[in-house]
């Protein structure tokens, strides 16, 4: 993955968490595959609401990256 640049990965969800933080809920998912993990985060709360732990995904977005921070993906699509 290339920060900045839009990808479509694969990979198997193993952890979901609800994050609530001033009124508003973040869902941040970890997808993964033998060659590394990326968080996905949706920011209302809605987003990802039927991706459960043990799922196979496929998302679609741009990939992010903050100093030395892991990649991450910010309300992709995915199916």
């Amino acid at each position: 993955l290339i920060p900045g640049q839009r990808a479509t990965i694969e990979g198997r969800v193993s952890q979901v968490e609800d994050i609530s933080k001033r009124g508003r809920t973040q869902r941040w998912i970890l997808v993964g595959d033998e060659s590394g993990d990326i968080r996905i985060a949706f920011r209302d709360g809605r987003g990802g609401a039927d991706i459960q732990p043990g799922q196979l995904l496929r998302i679609i977005g741009k990939a992010r990256q903050s100093g030395n921070r892991p990649m991450w993906m910010l309300d992709p699509g995915y199916h």
